[in-house]
């Protein structure tokens, strides 16, 4: 088995590192290749914004004729992407493959995202935007993109957040800003730099997880294929360019130093991540309960991880009073919830409820539910993130922080596919088959539902849509459940991590 396999069996098959000299990986690697560059190549024609194409020199596709055929090219694309990534996953776990091996598939997978415009998301102009206000002095926890009048850095901002302040942290908006001197202030240039940032952050990532993999004793082929190979990953981090890039490098390098017994220095990458998005301090909280040696008492373990996570808390005030921006970005936390993507199966829920409610004549506004459906999601996942860190037994907590954050987010009240790389990635490093075959099916689905316009397809679905996701997350919740049940049935079937 795949995962019995030693490092001395690995290091035979180091003699083939370009993935089009070995037999079983060229046909794999070939084919993701074709999708990403197809789908760049036709995303280019629906890409958001008015970054430039330089597969068609700016040219856009405007006709519903055109759009409809690049939209279906696009999906089946996409769809030989996530085959392939699965391909991969499969020969890697079956028999010997090199890590180099692994690394160049996914490069060559990723070139195309890395180099074309960005896709699947407007984030990326937001961010200009916002470096820009931090460049000239604006506090982007006070002002909106808005606040910089018409120009080339507002019109390409989605008019949904031009006048919303920052979510993010100030680690991430310093950066931006710094970035937006670095480019001179020219928009173009400054969205090519985040760009480059994201594809850079992406490529350490991958670094660290081999590095981390090695660490735990999981296979490093098999955790970077999971990991980094991923349609959500090329799609929105290496296209979409969202800050996740560099907040999963920081996060990763984190766990790095703390199974390194480099304690300090962790929990200061760990909180260097939650300033530039606020779940990543969760891990803080499974790093501190997993201090004491096991068999640790309760109490120990909470005041372990109560600890800290009053460390972590001081190091994001260092970070905050260092980058001039404060503690602003806190009150702004909920912006993103003032859109409920149906992604997010508790919002999506509530909407559905709420519309046959509705539709049935028992309500007149569907606000009610909709809040209460929010509300209930918060309870489940908050419940879900105890009994996970009750039930965490590993010195280091990859598996079970992924699993509490993939818990989290998926019963927020705003869940967009970008926000699940973080948690899907942890899970790669899971020892169970079953726990990775599970994040690569969630990866796949939320690699299918975003257009590179960055408009979702459940809407365009109608009252079905408004089900999609709630039915498969109930569904996918009663396999889990039965599933670990099974397992914990099983005394001879490790389930740590």
């Amino acid at each position: 088995m795949a995962e019995l396999t030693s490092w001395s069996q690995r290091r035979l098959a180091m003699g083939v590192l370009s993935p089009w000299r070995d037999e079983r990986v060229r046909p794999i690697a070939a084919a993701g290749a074709i999708g990403a560059w197809t789908t760049v190549a036709a995303g280019s024609l629906l890409r958001p914004g008015p970054s430039p194409s330089i597969f068609w020199f700016g040219a856009e596709a405007t006709s519903p004729t055109a759009t409809w055929i690049c939209t279906l090219v696009i999906g089946l694309a996409t769809v030989l992407s996530v085959v392939a990534w699965a391909a991969l996953a499969s020969v890697v776990r079956r028999r010997p493959v090199a890590v180099r091996t692994v690394a160049w598939t996914t490069v060559w997978w990723a070139a195309p995202f890395a180099i074309g415009p960005p896709l699947f998301s407007h984030d990326i102009f937001s961010y200009a935007a916002q470096g820009e206000l931090v460049a000239r002095g604006l506090d982007p926890y006070r002002f909106g993109p808005a606040a910089l009048g018409r120009g080339a850095f507002l019109d390409p901002v989605s008019h949904l957040w031009r006048h919303t302040t920052a979510p993010y942290g100030p680690l991430w908006l310093r950066t931006a800003g710094v970035l937006a001197v670095a480019s001179g202030h020219h928009p173009a240039v400054l969205v090519l730099l985040l760009h480059l940032l994201a594809v850079g952050c992406v490529a350490a990532t991958g670094w660290l997880v081999v590095r981390l993999a090695r660490r735990l004793g999981r296979d490093p082929s098999l955790v970077l294929a999971i990991a980094l190979g991923s349609p959500l990953v090329l799609l929105h981090l290496v296209s979409g360019a969202h800050n996740e890039a560099m907040m999963i490098a920081l996060l990763v390098g984190g766990l790095v130093l703390l199974q390194d017994r480099q304690l300090v220095l962790g929990v200061i990458a760990i909180a260097a991540a939650a300033s530039i998005k606020a779940p990543a301090a969760l891990g803080l909280v499974f790093v501190g309960w997993a201090l004491p040696v096991p068999p640790a008492p309760r109490l120990r373990q909470a005041a372990a991880a109560t600890a800290t996570l009053v460390g972590g808390v001081f190091a994001m005030a260092a970070i905050a009073a260092a980058t001039g921006l404060g503690w602003g970005w806190v009150h702004a936390l909920t912006n993103p919830g003032r859109v409920r993507p149906l992604e997010s199966p508790f919002g999506a829920a509530g909407i559905a409820v709420a519309s046959a409610g509705r539709a049935l004549g028992l309500v007149d506004s569907g606000g009610t539910i909709a809040t209460a459906a929010m509300m209930l999601g918060l309870v489940v996942g908050a419940a879900g993130i105890v009994i996970i860190l009750l039930r965490s037994h590993d010195r280091v907590p990859v598996v079970s922080f992924g699993l509490a954050w993939g818990v989290a987010m998926l019963c927020g009240p705003a869940l967009y596919p970008w926000y699940l790389a973080a948690p899907l990635a942890l899970m790669a490093f899971a020892r169970q088959p079953w726990r990775r075959t599970a994040a690569m099916g969630v990866a796949t689905f939320f690699s299918l539902v975003t257009l590179p316009t960055g408009v979702g397809l459940l809407p365009d679905l109608g009252i079905l849509g408004l089900w999609v996701v709630p039915v498969l997350s109930a569904a996918g919740a009663v396999w889990w459940w039965r599933r670990h049940d099974l397992e914990q049935q099983l005394p001879e079937v490790r389930v740590s991590g």
